[in-house]
Parts: C-alpha cells; structure tokens; sequence
C-alpha cells in the first residue's frame, strides 16, 4: 500500500476438507512531519538553540556540514544548542521507530565574521598648550562605526557622532574644565544592533595654571 492507513486482507487456506481463514491486519504509517527552527544569523561566537518537532516522530538524528564539534553532546536530542563558529547547515533526521519511517529537513545559520573594537589614540595625556587628540579605529570585522566623547563636565556633557559612515580617524578637543575625558569607540557588522563592540580610551587632561 502507499496511502497510510488501516487495512484487513484475509487469506483462505484449505486442509482436507476444512476451510482455513486467516486476516491479517495491515497499519502503513506515513512519513512523520517535522518542524524545524527556520535559517537564522548569529553572531560569531554566539550559542543557538535549534530545535525539531514532530507529531508523530520518536527519534531524532543530526549531523552539520561542515562539521561541528559542539554537536556531539547531543546528537540524538529533539533540541541542539550549538555555537558554530563559521555558516553551517544543521540537518536532523526524524524517524517513528521502530518502523523506519523517516524524514530529514535542514536549517542554515549564518554566522557573521568576528568582531573586535579597537582604538588608537595619540597622546594619552594633554595640557592647556595642546588639547588636541588623535584617534583611529583599528577595529577587526567591523562595517559600521560611532564615536562618542563623554566628560563628566555638566556644560561638556556629550560630544557625539553617531553616523554608519562615520571617518576612521577623528580629533577631539578636550575641554580644560575637568581632569579627564573618555572617547568610546561603537562598532558594528553586518548584524547592526546585535553584533556590537565598544572600545574606551581615557584621556588625562592637565590645565593647571603655574605662576612664577
């Protein structure tokens, strides 16, 4: 048969003069259905819960392409938590045993390069003679980025640029009304918001005035 369901076939068998009826009863299962977590971005570095359900499915496989080594803890569980480190296709095979009825569906997750804020500034210390300071991003993996400067000076509060094209390099002037100022460097890949990394420089400021 190749609907499932449910079907009854007699057999007649005859020994002398009897009459031997023997029905046999005949259950076709159908492939069982199977719902997987849909294909998916991480960020590098990142865990991810995928996980299978089926309705009728007992037993479930997986195998990834390329290979992943987080896989193996649990390999025969309905749900995985694994943390690919380059874009990999998980594939499970779910199976109503012991009948060998199987089904394979697979998943694609995208895994972004990795992402590491950097910054250069130059010089780490300034007086009242030159307030100007230097900064480059040197950041590793990085698309988008945004500086903001930040001083604990109530009239200096912010100084931002927030911009997706912001320049690799900027200059800041520090302020003379206070002690220090810290420069944060935001960047971002491909993901925006939930692939990010910030790196912070604090600048010493000293504008004492020396009378001789």
């Amino acid at each position: 048969e190749t609907v499932a369901g449910e079907y009854l076939y007699d057999y007649k068998f005859k020994t002398g003069d009897c009459d031997t009826i023997v029905t046999m009863h005949l259950t076709v299962l159908d492939h069982p259905t199977v719902t997987l977590t849909p294909d998916t971005s991480l960020c590098y570095g990142n865990y991810i819960r995928i996980r299978a359900t089926s309705p009728t499915a007992n037993s479930f496989s997986w195998s990834s392409d390329p290979i992943d080594e987080t896989l193996d803890e649990a390999v025969n569980e309905s749900t995985i938590v694994v943390r690919p480190l380059v874009s990999t296709t998980y594939t499970v095979v779910a199976d109503i045993q012991p009948y060998n009825c199987k089904t394979e569906a697979s998943t694609y997750v995208y895994v972004t390069q990795p992402l590491v804020a950097r910054l250069h500034s130059n010089p780490r210390e300034v007086n009242a003679d030159n307030l100007e300071v230097f900064f480059r991003d040197i950041s590793e993996g990085n698309i988008g980025r945004a500086w903001e400067f930040l001083s604990n000076n109530p009239t200096h509060r912010y100084h931002k640029v927030i911009d997706e094209n912001a320049a690799a390099e900027q200059y800041f002037i520090m302020p003379c009304d206070m002690d220090t100022g810290e420069v944060t460097l935001k960047v971002w890949n491909e993901l925006y918001e939930q692939c990010m990394d910030t790196a912070r420089v604090r600048i010493a400021i000293d504008c004492s005035d020396d009378i001789w």
